[in-house]
Order: structure tokens, then sequence, then C-alpha cells
């Protein structure tokens, strides 16, 4: 600050040195190079069986973010990592200009409305209507493609989305018992259906599991009781064959002193001269 002396304003010699240190932090930061970050590599392409275009898009531009890369070079970019497949199209789509000749902008318009054209609302919401759970598709995979199916049936405002995926879960859902408590409970919203079709799949599971645990016990039990049996009880010979069973008179039932057997007396068996060795 500059000071007063016999009315007189004079520079104050701590100013002085405050600005020559300033001036000289300032040539040493214009001296040190600056160092700039490598580009990145190109994103991956874009595949058509893997995910959609939009999928895709979402994906690159969060890339982009991630290296702070300016928008001014988004179309290089784009057009380096899209793959050659993709950039044909492009160039087909693009004339007479070349695809490096248009904004990223551009490029991404022209290829939606390729890729993707804009469905029909009826028929998104046909669709729609008529998801049920499929046999063998848990709960949380069944709100999730409704949730997919959801997308395009442009149903205006969250409260419509979820008051549209809560009657579809209650006409959808597999679970009879779970289904007949929707019905019966009125004021459910849909995170109170969720939950409780989530725990009641979790209970069934869990039932089923003990279940079949304690069956398996009882009969590795009975089979380990059939092993001791059949290892402990005398086995059948000869001479304690038990009578037939058939519906011949009580008389005829002769045991054989020769060879043990039934039916027969001794005098008309064919092993009475036999001598046992």
């Amino acid at each position: 600050m500059p000071r007063k002396k016999n009315g007189k304003c004079e520079a104050n010699p701590e100013d002085s040195n405050e600005s020559s240190d300033e001036a000289n932090v300032s040539t040493t930061m214009e001296q040190i190079p600056v160092k700039r970050l490598p580009l990145p590599p190109p994103f991956e392409k874009f595949d058509k069986a893997a995910e959609d275009f939009d999928a895709y898009l979402d994906r690159f531009t969060c890339f982009m973010e991630c290296y702070a890369i300016d928008e001014n070079q988004f179309t290089r970019f784009f057009i380096a990592s899209v793959g050659p497949q993709t950039y044909s199209l492009l160039k087909q789509l693009c004339v007479p200009k070349k695809p490096s000749e248009m904004q990223y902008s551009e490029l991404v318009s022209k290829l939606k409305t390729h890729l993707n054209p804009k469905p029909l609302v009826d028929t998104e919401r046909h669709k729609f209507g008529q998801r049920m759970q499929r046999e063998n598709e848990n709960f949380s995979q069944f709100l999730a493609a409704l949730k997919e199916l959801s997308v395009n049936c442009e149903f205006t405002g969250e409260k419509c989305l979820e008051e549209e995926l809560k009657r579809q879960i209650l006409a959808g859902i597999r679970n009879k018992h779970t289904q007949n408590y929707f019905f019966a409970t009125p004021g459910l919203t849909l995170d109170m259906v969720i939950q409780k079709a989530i725990a009641d799949e979790q209970a069934a599971v869990g039932v089923q599991y003990f279940s079949k645990s304690s069956t398996s016990g009882i009969s590795k039990i009975n089979k380990i009781n059939e092993n001791i049996k059949k290892k402990y009880s005398p086995k059948p010979s000869l001479y304690n064959e038990k009578p037939s069973t058939s519906s011949k008179p009580s008389e005829e039932k002769y045991l054989c002193f020769s060879c043990g057997r039934y039916y027969h007396k001794a005098d008309d068996c064919k092993f009475k001269n036999t001598e046992c060795k």
C-alpha cells in the first residue's frame, strides 16, 4: 500500500517486493512445459447382435466424458470407433457428403433413424399387455422385461408408468397365492407389489429346498434299513421254500421228504433214489 509522507504518496517497498515475486512466479510458470495426456484408443465397435444402438451411444458418451475429450473431436472418435460395417452404412446415409464433414449429432441422427426406427405406440402397448411371467422365469426377470417393453409405450409421467407396471404384474404373475393377495388387498403401490412378490418367491424356494432335503433324508434312512434287512434276513433254501399261493385244495399240499418241496409225495419224487453227496 502507498503511504503518505509530508503530504506526498510514496511507494511502499514491500509492495514492490510482492510485485517482483509475482512476476518471477509468472515467468517460472511460463517456462514449465505443459504435458498433455495422450488421447485414448478408439472405443469398441458397434455390434447390433450384442446391443441396440441407443445403449452403444450411452456407453460411447460416457467414454468420451471420462477422458474429457472435447466435443469438437466427437465426430472423429465416433468414426474411428464404430467399426467397418457401421461406417460403411454411415457413408451410404451421408451421401453426397462424407461422414467426416458432418457434425456428430447429424451422424447419430442418421444412424438412429436407420437402425432404431420409432415403433408404433399401439403395437408396443399390445406387446406390453400380452407379456406374462414365463415358466422358469423369476419375478425380477419378469419385472425387467416389463420395464423394457414400456420404453416405447409412451406412458405419460412416472405415476402412469407405475400404475401400468402394477396392473400388468397383477395380471401376469405365475404365483396364484400372491396374485390372490394382490386382488384382495386394495391400495397397493408398485413398491409394495414388488416387495411382496419377491418375498413370496423366496419363501417358496426355501420351502421347496427344505422339503427336498427332508424327503432325501427319509429316503436314505429307508434304503439303509432295507440293506440291513437284506443282509441279516435268512436266505431262502430248498428246504424252507414257502408253499405256493395257488388255489389248490389244502389236502394236496404234501411235503416231500426227498427234496423238501411241496405238492408231491416222496414216493412220486424224481429224487427219491438220489443220494446226497
